[in-house]
């Protein structure tokens, strides 16, 4: 009886070529370039003001209170007006988005920004002083915007 050793086992075929995966990467990856283009991200005002709405319906400033000038953050501390406005936001539901529409003759350092929530849109209002911090801050239903 002779034993004989097994020759080297055959290598199953590659179910994807490294071509196929490439393809793959490659249709992905201009998938997200077309995503992006067509969906692009909130500006910084936006996102800013994004936070701030949100904060003001948490009922806490403390998150962004140091985007706030210093003068203009001393009124944060009041919490009652704080918590007025908060219950006024969140009686409008979800916020759903916040996009920027500031008209192109607007003074340097304001923005205008329609707020969609769930039952209503309102409109927010934010100013910068000189060393990019927030000096006024409203939001408001768009019947009392002037």
């Amino acid at each position: 009886m002779s034993i004989t050793q097994p020759g080297p086992a055959a290598r199953p075929a590659n179910p994807f070529p490294v071509i196929q995966v490439l393809a793959v990467v490659f249709v992905l990856a201009i998938a997200a370039a077309i995503w992006t283009l067509v969906h692009p991200g909130a500006n910084k005002d936006e996102a800013l003001a994004e936070r701030v709405t949100v904060a003001i319906m948490h009922n806490d400033m403390a998150p962004v209170a140091d985007d706030f000038s210093p003068t203009t953050r001393v009124k944060l501390s009041n919490r009652q007006t704080v918590a007025r406005l908060s219950d006024d936001l969140n009686g409008l539901g979800k916020l759903q988005s916040l996009k920027e529409d500031t008209p192109a003759a607007s003074a340097a350092g304001y923005h205008h920004f329609q707020v969609q929530f769930e039952k209503a849109t309102w409109v927010e209002d934010i100013t910068y002083d000189a060393d990019g911090k927030i000096l006024g801050f409203h939001v408001r239903a768009p019947a009392t915007a002037q």
